[in-house]
């Protein structure tokens, strides 16, 4: 029996997108993106070795992301790039300047699902743009894609500045059902120290 929800930022009914159902500003945006950047399906992994490692410096640099931080290392970077290409579930899109590669993005094709992982971009072109050009051409690929039907996007994690980042372009928060196990002593700890985990396990946040 469920004693909570799990919450998720979701796309769905992409049949019927296009760039036109945007905003202006999110059209704008993409626009002028699309001036300066070409979005294409990487296929080749020695593409993205000889490429990408100079665009993960650029966004570990400016994030300080510690996930999986192997990859700073060229060596650590192209074993990512092995495991990615392992998957033939695995969609990679490759965002282009007149520099070259200048974002990542990646993403699984679950059933009729596409579970959206990782966008990486230089921090330079994000500034122009780039990473609503790569999430549009996401949605564009899904909308065309038969047999996918929604795009996982990320757990909802209380509202941060990701969420309301995914919410404004049109995403939506979807509850599910879940039940959660954990003994009442831990629980009631988690709820006195760390009150916004407590809501988030709980599916209230």
């Amino acid at each position: 029996m469920a004693n909570s929800t799990m919450n998720f930022i979701m796309l769905d009914n992409l049949a019927c997108y296009s760039l036109e159902s945007l905003t202006h500003k999110r059209r704008q945006m993409i626009t002028r993106a699309a001036q300066q950047f070409q979005v294409r399906r990487l296929q080749d992994p020695q593409e993205l070795k000889d490429q990408g490692h100079r665009v993960y410096q650029s966004f570990q640099q400016r994030t300080g992301y510690t996930y999986k931080t192997e990859r700073a290392t060229k060596t650590g970077f192209d074993q990512w790039v092995d495991q990615l290409f392992s998957n033939s579930k695995t969609i990679i899109l490759g965002g282009f300047g007149s520099q070259g590669l200048a974002a990542i993005s990646n993403s699984y094709w679950v059933n009729h699902t596409l579970v959206y992982s990782t966008l990486i971009c230089e921090t330079e072109a994000l500034k122009k743009n780039l990473g609503e050009l790569m999430f549009h051409e996401i949605r564009h690929l899904v909308a065309h894609q038969p047999g996918l039907h929604e795009i996982f996007v990320r757990s909802y994690q209380g509202n941060n500045s990701l969420d309301k980042y995914y919410l404004l372009r049109g995403c939506q928060l979807v509850r599910k059902p879940a039940r959660l196990e954990i003994s009442s002593a831990m629980l009631a700890m988690i709820r006195t120290l760390t009150p916004q985990k407590y809501r988030q396990l709980r599916g209230d946040d």
